[in-house]
């Protein structure tokens, strides 16, 4: 399988392609602003944020995607991105599936990701 290649809220618009033009493996990170820890379902923490984020995994086979979604987990779970946080939380429920985008070309097989940590 290619590596995967990653990007930051954004999707270029001529993504790297295979040499029968299928996408190459990417994962896209959705940053949000967090919200308090009372509402964490990482755990309780006064005062602290819960600050999730969503990635998402997309390339132009099922198993090359399937395949970038482990390497995306390995990377993501467990880490810590800052001083005074606590490590990313992989939070994607079981229930989540792969999807197939023929709205882009070349079309390609996608799967959003969720993660999760407290910062102080």
């Amino acid at each position: 399988m290619p590596t995967v290649t990653g990007y930051d809220a954004t999707v270029p618009t001529n993504i790297p392609t295979s040499t029968d033009g299928r996408a190459l493996p990417y994962a896209v990170a959705w940053p949000s602003p967090g919200g308090a820890a009372e509402e964490s379902a990482v755990h309780d923490t006064s005062g602290a944020l819960d600050w999730t984020e969503q990635v998402t995994v997309a390339a132009g086979d099922v198993i090359w995607c399937l395949k970038a979604v482990h390497t995306v987990r390995a990377t993501l779970a467990g880490r810590v991105l800052v001083a005074n946080a606590g490590p990313l939380v992989d939070e994607t429920p079981r229930s989540v599936t792969l999807q197939r985008d023929t709205d882009v070309s070349p079309p390609r097989w996608f799967v959003p990701l969720f993660f999760a940590c407290l910062t102080a």
